[in-house]
This record gives structure tokens, sequence and C-alpha cells, in this order.
């Protein structure tokens, strides 16, 4: 009993240790990425600031979804 709890332990920490270094890369990325627009886009609109950094949240939700499906199907093949 006590190596399937062993077991069970380190699964779960290694499925948080992967979300945990997924959502502080992303939101490393975004903090570098919204640096880098706001430079570009202060001068112009404040509209135009608002949407492209909507857009640029969405890109990175969308893509750390993507990252964390890809890594649950390749390890639902590993079990398989």
């Amino acid at each position: 009993i006590l190596i399937s709890v062993q077991l069970l332990l380190k699964n779960v920490l290694g499925v948080l240790g992967l979300l945990w270094t997924a959502l502080h890369d992303a939101f490393v990325g975004l903090s570098i990425i919204s640096r880098v627009m706001a430079r570009m886009f202060l001068p112009q609109s404040h509209i135009t600031s608002l949407v492209a950094l909507i857009l640029l949240a969405i890109a990175v939700v969308s893509l750390s979804h993507l990252i964390v499906s890809y890594h649950r199907r390749r390890q639902m093949r590993l079990f398989e």
C-alpha cells in the first residue's frame, strides 16, 4: 500500500510540476511580449492597444491549452 501511495504522490506532483512550469513560462512570455507590444502601440490609440493585448492574451491561453492537451495525450499513450 505504501508503494502505491508513493507512486500516486509522485504522479500527482509530476502533473502539478508540469502545470506550474507551463503557467510560469506563459506568464513570463506574456510579460515580455506585452512590454514589447506596449512600446509599439503606446503612441497609437488606446483602443488599438487594448485589442492587441486581448488578442495576445487569447493567443497565450490557447497555446497553453494546446501544450497541456498535447502532454496529456502523450502521457495517456504511455500508459496504454
